[in-house]
């Protein structure tokens, strides 16, 4: 009869037969340990203040131009290629200016990241969010708006022509909208605009019919910030 050691051995081979099998998902917890022998997963899932500090931290860091993401780009697409375990999700602006990772100075497989214009959350949306909490347990998500979002602005030019915008850019100024019509006019529309909708979004996703049982359990935070084009640093709201 084998041992206890023997029995949780996973060898290289039957780890292998098992992705390809799909019995090995997404949702482990821990880093991935690959030798020639075995593959093993380790170590416990940080926490939302935990995970939000690094954040802080890899912020600052990209701010001042001390980036530490390329010394471990190579190791992480290694570490990461067979599992992913993010510390958090952000739901971001589609901006060339807003590249995600970069602001955090965090590489592959630390952020589940999804970007849209206007770092709405509709249907698709919500649901890559739903899979980053229900199947990757992140316990942090960050509705990330920015200075001079293009998108708020030509949702506050929609609704001050009263015209539509055209194609289907509209439908990605809907509901930005209504948070612009709540404003009313004010001398900085504009900023006050973008930070109102980060607020407005994230509470939306802290009463998502499948988020909200995580909220209430605390196993989820939902928080929101505003990045500043000029200066590089994240504002948390």
């Amino acid at each position: 009869m084998p041992t206890d050691a023997e029995q949780q051995r996973v060898s290289r081979r039957q780890f292998v037969k098992a992705v390809a099998a799909g019995i090995v998902t997404a949702g482990i917890w821990g880093d991935l340990v690959l030798s020639g022998q075995a593959a093993t997963v380790t170590g416990p899932p940080v926490s939302a203040a935990d995970a939000l500090q690094r954040l802080k931290d890899g912020n600052r860091r990209a701010a001042a131009g001390r980036f530490t993401i390329g010394d471990r780009l190579v190791s992480q697409r290694v570490r990461t290629a067979a599992v992913q375990r993010p510390f958090a999700a952000i739901l971001g602006c589609a901006d060339s200016r807003v590249p995600v990772e970069l602001i955090f100075d965090h590489g592959i497989g630390e952020l589940f990241v999804v970007r849209v214009a206007g770092n709405t959350a509709g249907t698709l949306v919500k649901g890559s969010i739903e899979y980053a909490v229900e199947h990757l347990h992140v316990p942090l998500l960050v509705v990330l708006g920015h200075q001079r979002c293009g998108a708020v602005e030509a949702a506050i030019e929609s609704v001050q022509t009263g015209r539509p915008a055209p194609g289907h850019i509209d439908s990605l100024l809907a509901p930005i909208r209504p948070v612009v019509r709540r404003l009313g006019n004010r001398p900085d529309l504009l900023a006050e605009a973008v930070t109102a909708n980060a607020r407005t979004v994230a509470e939306t996703l802290r009463r998502d019919d499948q988020l909200a049982e995580h909220v209430a359990s605390r196993s989820l935070t939902v928080t929101s910030a505003v990045y500043s084009l000029d200066t590089g640093l994240v504002r948390w709201l």
